[in-house]
């Protein structure tokens, strides 16, 4: 009589164990100020059951702040307020304005939380959560480039200042020039790229470097970001 193979057993825990890998987005995660509203798909690592290396674990719970619009998961609320089940991708929209919100995700096994003695079904045998943080990132003036590198004495001839911002969506400029100096003929006093007239003297005190400031005014937000140099 042959004999009957032994009974396996399968354990699809999850509950105790890390993710092994981050929270990525398809759009990153540092966002421009002035993107507006914005599709993303974030995900993590397909994870498989230590006891049971075949089987894909299914059920993923995120966590997506009440602020982000989520466009592909069934709401959980037995898992708590803000909770999406879907799988280890999830797709949401934010909004635009200036925010810095958190999302988290952990794994849950339904084959392994059916026993009511733990407290809290469905919410209590889950893994570690993984968190990322998506945020609208304020932008910055890196660098004041002109069409001359230097003057010498006497020079008011046009000059061209250009500010060169970390991202678009400036409404406006304001520049601060020397002592003496103005805008040439024609020349916006509030873009990007400008044109001045020199005094054609040095720089009182001494120096022989001209100061030059520029604000850069981001109106896609309220109250309006500013970036200085």
């Amino acid at each position: 009589m042959p004999i009957s193979p032994s009974p396996s057993v399968i354990i699809k825990s999850v509950f105790g164990i890390n993710i092994n890998g981050p929270i990525t987005s398809s759009g990153g995660t540092d966002l421009p100020l002035c993107g507006g509203a914005q599709t993303l798909t974030l995900s993590v690592p397909q994870y498989y059951y230590d006891d049971a290396r075949q089987y894909p674990a299914e059920a993923y719970v995120w966590e997506i702040p009440s602020n982000f619009t989520v466009v592909n998961g069934v709401q959980a609320t037995e898992f708590g307020a803000g909770r999406w089940l879907s799988g280890n991708s999830i797709t949401i929209t934010v909004p635009a304005g200036q925010f810095s919100q958190v999302v988290r995700v952990v794994i849950w096994s339904k084959d392994c939380n059916q026993n009511p003695a733990y407290g809290n079904p469905p919410a209590t045998l889950i893994s570690f959560a993984q968190s990322v943080v998506i945020r609208r990132t304020t932008p910055v003036i890196s660098s004041v480039t002109a069409s001359r590198a230097s003057l010498t004495c006497g020079d008011r001839s046009p000059l061209t200042l250009t500010a060169i911002t970390s991202q678009a969506g400036v409404s406006s400029f304001q520049w601060s020039l020397p002592a003496g100096w103005a805008f040439a003929s024609g020349s916006s006093s509030n873009a990007a790229s400008i044109s001045v007239i020199p005094t054609g003297s040095a720089p009182a005190g001494g120096s022989n470097i001209f100061q030059i400031g520029v604000t850069a005014r981001y109106a896609c937000v309220v109250p309006a970001c500013e970036a200085s140099l």
